[in-house]
């Protein structure tokens, strides 16, 4: 079965669980926008402290104050108009951006000290408004977590071109053609002259360019590249240098949106490039990296692609593509709304999506970090992916750098991550509502699944465990080598039908039973290498069952086994060597708090497990851990 007919049919096997508490909460929803006059009210999601998100979208709603009236342990949300709940327990990093209130080392890296540890897109580094309410000028946050002298606009506009570079102005009002700050253009195809089909005098970027987005509004303008660069309202192939990049940003306290009428917000087809603070909605795709590397993209806030474009990978909030690219792209502290697909192949669509298509040296040094990625309601016919690399390093070796994925929020997705590279180090993310909670990992033709890791997890009501999909066949390989030790995961299941897909965690091995002997082999690429220990896991509806090659789709039931908790241990256990888990946990009732999601179970609070995944900075948790977060010693 290929791998749309198979997402088709899981589909329809979750649907009759989710159809009926979908339809009450939509109408709940539209019942509470007609009473209060207002737009439709969105599916609470549970406070989840330090994410930025307005909580209209979480538990407590307008209650919780708005923007300029939070109470004590809210701040103004970054996306909304109320306001989000603080990660009080932290106290070193409350807003969970990476850096520490006092200088000590955070999640970053870094011994940078945060500027405002209650807005996670200000650290050091960025520069910021001298007044969110009213900007009239900008300041730098610096290292030592002071602002420099505030630079009033009317004086010295900001400007940080570098080498021969020059500085452009685009304002939804402006209606100049030089792009200077005093008489700014329209719009971004000003700036898109390398791509043709521009305006007459439109500009050619060079490298050590900056394009600044002014003020309100929304950008709506759309042009056609003659050159095949792509449509949308911004389009470029030239590249820039590693001492010289070219930026996209919006000003410092600029709100404006970038919402063409056709197409990506952003469409990149060069190397060195930085995209900062953009805000928009496309009707493709929000931001789109093609046959590019050395792109760095933060801080933006890409919501609702419509995904009218014809291509199955589309309606991502970021998308990079291409063959033997799509290398050192770092994205991080984003903000990705509404990013699914309405048809096609969901497993195809992904908020943060790398689909780099088959060819060696792509996915190389790849960081996905601090980022929220979340649907407004939970539905799922409609998900996909929060994060996906397909295709990426396909050289039998891991690629020298991989792919980091640390510190992200993924709220009602399909999946958090759906994998079929190598080098893939994913660590310390917070998933909540996932129909997959762990990693959907599937191999493909060509593909190499290996040496990949996920640990220091946290999975909040998820609806089914992680699942391992190796394949076999002419041209697939099996999964290598994958480590999935030191998560906490809260298993939803309310029924086991003897369906792997109701497991806690199942390996899916979806092959026939003359293949499954071969498959299950210790003789070269035939052999499944998951290490999986020292791991928390709640099941709140039946007694926990962890499934192996127990596929039962168009007739494909290989003669695999479905196991308790205490099988799985158990050494030699089916085609797994070895026990797994041996010094895990399974909880009745892992009894989160509330906001910052500390499990308090004994077994895992025994092992050291004090803090969890919201808060880790160093020297934060117990068993020893210098990031705070341990399930077990390991």
């Amino acid at each position: 079965m290929n791998e749309r007919a198979r997402s088709a049919s899981i589909r329809v096997h979750r649907a009759r669980l989710y159809v009926s508490r979908y339809v009450v909460v939509r109408f709940v929803a539209l019942a509470l926008s007609a009473l209060l006059g207002v737009g439709e009210v969105l599916a609470a999601i549970p406070e989840i402290c330090g994410n930025g998100i307005d909580d209209v979208w979480q538990t407590g709603g307008a209650a919780n104050g708005t923007i300029g009236s939070c109470p004590a342990n809210f701040a103004d949300a970054i996306v909304g108009s109320g306001c989000d709940h603080l990660c009080t327990n932290t106290v070193r990093d409350q807003d969970h951006d990476g850096y520490t209130d006092n200088g000590s080392t955070g999640a970053a890296g870094t011994a940078y000290t945060d500027c405002d540890d209650t807005r996670r897109d200000v650290y050091p580094g960025q520069y910021v408004p001298n007044s969110w309410a009213s900007p009239t000028g900008y300041k730098l946050c610096q290292t030592n977590g002071t602002y420099g002298s505030t630079v009033l606009n009317a004086t010295t506009p900001l400007c940080e071109a570098t080498g021969s570079g020059v500085c452009y102005y685009i304002q939804s009002t402006g209606g100049g053609t030089t792009c200077s700050y005093a008489s700014p253009c329209s719009d971004l195809s000003y700036v898109s002259g390398g791509a043709g089909g521009t305006p007459v005098g439109a500009k050619t970027l060079a490298p050590g360019d900056v394009v600044y987005v002014l003020g309100t509004g929304t950008i709506t303008t759309i042009f056609t590249a003659t050159n095949g660069a792509g449509d949308g309202a911004f389009s470029s192939s030239v590249d820039g240098t590693s001492a010289n990049k070219i930026t996209i940003k919006n000003y410092p306290g600029a709100t404006a949106e970038i919402q063409p009428t056709a197409g990506q917000v952003l469409d990149i087809n060069g190397d060195y490039y930085i995209v900062d603070g953009i805000r928009g909605k496309g009707v493709s795709n929000g931001i789109r990296g093609r046959d590019a590397d050395n792109v760095e993209i933060r801080n933006t806030y890409i919501h609702d692609p419509t995904g009218l474009h014809g291509d199955a990978s589309q309606a991502s909030c970021i998308l990079v593509t291409g063959a033997g690219f799509g290398n050192n792209i770092n994205v991080h502290h984003t903000f990705n709304k509404n990013c699914l697909r309405t048809f096609g192949n969901e497993q195809n669509v992904s908020a943060i999506g790398f689909v780099l298509n088959a060819g060696a040296g792509s996915g190389d040094g790849n960081i996905t970090n601090f980022n929220v990625i979340w649907l407004d309601t939970k539905s799922d016919t409609l998900n996909g992916n929060c994060i996906r690399e397909k295709h990426g390093t396909l050289s039998s070796d891991v690629g020298a750098a991989g792919h980091e994925v640390k510190y992200n929020y993924c709220i009602n997705y399909d999946a958090f991550v759906e994998w079929n590279g190598s080098g893939l180090r994913a660590l310390y993310n917070f998933v909540y509502g996932a129909s997959v909670g762990g990693p959907r990992c599937d191999s493909e033709p060509g593909s190499y699944p290996q040496d990949n890791e996920m640990q220091y997890n946290t999975f909040v009501s998820s609806e089914s465990g992680p699942s391992f999909n190796p394949c076999y066949g002419t041209g697939w390989e099996t999964l290598e080598t994958f480590d999935f030790s030191h998560n906490v995961f809260q298993d939803t299941h309310t029924s086991f039908t003897g369906d792997c897909r109701d497991a806690t965690v199942h390996i899916d091995g979806f092959m026939t039973d003359a293949n499954f002997a071969t498959f299950t082999s210790a003789s070269g690429d035939s052999t499944i290498n998951l290490v999986s220990d020292y791991n928390c896991y709640e099941s709140t509806g039946v007694t926990a069952r962890l499934g192996i090659a127990c596929d039962t789709q168009a007739g494909v039931h290989p003669a695999g086994n479905n196991y308790t908790f205490a099988n799985w241990q158990s050494a030699g256990s089916g085609p797994i060597s070895g026990g797994l888990d041996a010094n895990g946990f399974l909880s009745a009732n892992l009894n989160f708090t509330a906001y910052n999601y500390v499990p308090q179970d004994s077994d895992c609070t025994a092992q050291g497990f004090t803090v969890g995944y919201l808060y880790s900075e160093s020297g934060g948790g117990g068993g020893g851990s210098s990031s705070g977060y341990v399930c077990g010693g390991g």
